[in-house]
């Protein structure tokens, strides 16, 4: 909520154009509702380029989970070293600190 009310009277100390301001909003501001409201004191474009960047990062990050569990879905079949591995560090502990590993 502070970044919300604080980042616009940021607008004039690094002297930024509103599309530039957006851009800084969008990755900076947690959700995109707050994005709105921080970047609505300006302009239009400055709240669509704001809420571009934020979507847009918000649909990477949803692919790139997707990626990775994809790739790790492919390599956990033949990944014969990770039981042995899993096996070498249990050895010597007590099962209730090695259950997580199981």
């Amino acid at each position: 909520m502070a970044v919300v009310l604080a980042l616009p009277l940021l607008i004039p100390v690094p002297g930024l154009s509103p599309r530039q301001y957006g851009v800084l909003a969008g990755p900076t501001v947690y959700a995109v509702p707050q994005v709105l409201a921080a970047t609505v004191a300006l302009d239009s474009p400055n709240m669509q380029t704001g809420t571009l960047v934020k979507l847009l990062r918000v649909l990477m990050l949803g692919s790139l989970v997707l990626l990775l569990s994809l790739a790790m879905r492919q390599r956990r079949p033949g990944d014969a070293g990770t039981a042995a591995a899993r096996d070498g560090a249990c050895r010597g502990s007590s099962p209730a600190s090695c259950r997580w590993l199981r």
